[in-house]
């Protein structure tokens, strides 16, 4: 009989352990993290009597198990880890894509756009104070838009390194707890104590980790530890974990992730820290593509500007550059010497006298073996021209002065008015338009046949060849034609022929000009630039147009109402670059469309992938929900066949000791 008691009493305990384990599971149906405990339930060691018969000898809960299923476990890290990644990314990018919206009123390529309209309107109204004002007022709107863009950029990218900085803080802090819960787990199963509680713990803590990095969970073969890896190396290993820390790229700025231990760079592929490094990335090469449209405008437009003439005329007095050169000595092609790219070629500059008589003259500039004293030796070898290099701190600038009072200068496209006729004798020629050739190039005017006199022999004609040899036009200066007046050659040329005899073979030649300065020198110099700065966060307009705005060059030549340089300066907007540093191939527009484009492709790359890792990570948590998940009606079912339990073990005990009560009565 006592063996009965003891088996109601095992019936009992079970029960009441087993709803103690229901009641717990229930009230823990909604902690983040919890797996269902199981209460496994099994008969104890039966009894043999001496006779041979078994008698069972109750029942017993054998262990109180924690439901996982590990494979989901380890996927859902992973998917967590790539979901995390993309969204870090995305909601950066998203704020980036915001910087090079189109169409806003103040976006960079309206603002761009309406500095050129204010340019046309120079062309058309080249000597108006308040036309100079718009388009100064225009371009500061521009430059502006640059440098705040520029500043918004940077500040992006300082935020994504502190964030950065603070997430492998954060990482490294679980990685620690992450270490010691192992340990713990290791110590509580050495002694044969469930270590459900703190599995679960350690769960919880592997899914923020797994936030943060790709943690690449493995499980250990005791099925105890779990350990994890990054950048390919062992990031926690049973109760160790290596730390990570930070470094900042001297040259570049960027941030990059190593181990305490050993300094070796570990590049992450998942988490917040992917998509944190990927944005640096991004960031820097969106600012690169920034800065290279701000280089592009400002160079190109310099160089444009620089060849002009303004309202004033031509240079009468000295002009001192703008551009500090730190060495003058060193080739003037030395990377980072100049804040735009240089060019070997030529260089044409125009020294005129008081009387208008004009004299261009060329030299030749290698921008790999000249330097700026050289440069500035060469103008000085132009007659009437004085160069030098002036030396203020560890700076060195160009100035460029005229030797004589009366005596200006410029660099501009202007046709020379008097060329050299020492093989045209027989007749005086002045030259007059504008150029409107795609490239530099020399023409030469050669008297056909045996010559004649001008406007009176019918077979006088003049040949136009180009310096390859081809004939570009042929004119007719016999009979037919009034001396002294103007004759459109070709490409924008004029001349004027007096009368005069002809001998075949006389010849003369003029330089036509579509770039005076092929070496871009003389805007990079910053002799007469419209723009300061060279990248987004420094472009200005010069402080000398701003305060001076007669100094804006919209002529090619001293003509009054000349707006040759400005149209030259309007083509600009939607000019095709070439230059393969700058914007290779594409106009302005074309490239800040195209870099918006990219930007927003990879915003929405990233997005796409955001949703897809996190349909992904929202169908494995349900799967995971259902097979481990505490659901509250199987735990309810649970308790009321448990109690059940309780009830009938309660009640056999009762009845047993009826039985005991009887026995002991006969």
């Amino acid at each position: 009989m006592g063996l009965g008691l003891e088996i109601g009493k095992t019936g009992i305990l079970t029960a009441q352990k087993a709803m103690l384990t229901a009641g717990n599971n229930i009230a823990n149906a909604n902690t983040p993290g919890f797996s269902k405990r199981t209460a496994i339930v099994s008969s104890a060691t039966p009894f043999i009597d001496p006779s041979g018969f078994t008698i069972g000898t109750g029942v017993g809960v054998s262990e109180v198990r924690r439901e996982t299923v590990e494979f989901l476990t380890l996927r859902l890290f992973e998917k967590q880890s790539l979901f995390n990644g993309a969204e870090a990314r995305n909601l950066r990018l998203t704020d980036l894509e915001g910087l090079f919206n189109e169409l806003g009123d103040f976006s960079l390529k309206n603002t761009i756009s309406g500095f050129f309209d204010s340019v046309q309107e120079l062309s058309k109204s080249p000597d108006s104070a308040s036309v100079r004002a718009q388009l100064v007022e225009k371009a500061d709107s521009m430059v502006q838009t640059f440098n705040q863009m520029g500043k918004d950029i940077d500040d992006m990218i300082a935020r994504v390194k502190d964030d950065i900085i603070s997430t492998v803080n954060e990482a490294n802090g679980l990685a620690e707890k992450i270490a010691d819960l192992n340990k713990n787990i290791i110590q509580l199963n050495a002694t044969g104590v469930s270590a459900g509680e703190l599995e679960d713990q350690r769960d919880v803590l592997l899914t923020d980790l797994s936030k943060l990095m790709d943690t690449n969970v493995t499980i250990s073969g005791d099925s105890i530890t779990k350990n994890t890896k990054f950048g390919g190396r062992d990031l926690i290993l049973a109760d160790m974990a290596a730390l990570l820390t930070t470094e900042e790229d001297s040259v570049t700025g960027d941030i990059s992730i190593i181990f305490k231990s050993d300094s070796v760079t570990a590049v992450p592929n998942g988490g917040a820290l992917k998509g944190l490094m990927d944005f640096q990335t991004d960031a820097n090469t969106f600012k690169a593509e920034l800065d290279k449209l701000a280089a592009a405008l400002a160079g190109e437009f310099n160089r444009i500007h620089s060849e002009g003439i303004n309202f004033n005329g031509s240079f009468s007095s000295t002009i001192t550059g703008k551009t500090a050169v730190s060495d003058a000595t060193l080739a003037l092609d030395t990377v980072n010497l100049l804040p735009f790219e240089p060019s070997s070629g030529d260089i044409f500059v125009t020294v005129t006298d008081s009387s208008g008589s004009a004299v261009k003259t060329k030299i030749t500039v290698d921008v790999t073996a000249d330097t700026l004293t050289t440069l500035a030796a060469k103008l000085d070898g132009v007659a009437n021209l004085s160069a030098s290099v002036v030396t203020v701190g560890s700076s060195n600038f160009l100035e460029i002065t005229p030797t004589s009072s009366g005596f200006t200068f410029d660099f501009s496209s202007s046709l020379d008015p008097n060329p050299d006729l020492t093989a045209f004798t027989g007749a005086s020629v002045s030259v007059d338009g504008t150029y409107t050739g795609d490239d530099n190039d020399t023409y030469t005017f050669t008297v056909l046949g045996s010559g004649g006199t001008v406007g009176n022999t019918s077979t006088l004609t003049i040949e136009v060849k180009d310096s390859g040899g081809v004939v570009m036009q042929t004119l007719d200066v016999g009979d037919d034609y009034v001396p002294g007046s103007e004759i459109d050659v070709i490409d924008g040329i004029k001349i004027v022929l007096s009368g005069g005899v002809l001998a075949g073979g006389d010849n003369f030649s003029v330089d036509v000009l579509n770039d005076p300065d092929e070496t871009n020198l003389i805007a990079t110099m910053g002799v007469n630039a419209f723009f300061s700065g060279n990248t987004a966060n420094t472009i200005a307009v010069d402080a000398s147009i701003k305060s001076d705005l007669s100094l804006i060059a919209a002529a090619s030549s001293n003509s009054v109402g000349d707006n040759a340089n400005a149209l030259r300066m309007n083509d600009l907007e939607f000019k095709r670059i070439s230059n393969v540093d700058t914007l290779n191939g594409r106009s302005l527009g074309e490239f800040i469309s195209e870099t918006a484009a990219q930007i927003g492709s990879q915003a929405n790359i990233s997005e796409i992938t955001m949703k897809t890792q996190g349909n992904a990570l929202e169908s494995l948590k349900t799967l995971k929900e259902q097979s481990v998940g505490v659901s509250i009606d199987e735990e309810l079912a649970e308790l009321l066949k448990f109690e059940q339990m309780f009830n009938a073990s309660a009640r056999f005990i009762s009845a047993v000791n009826e039985s005991i009560e009887r026995i002991l009565q006969l």
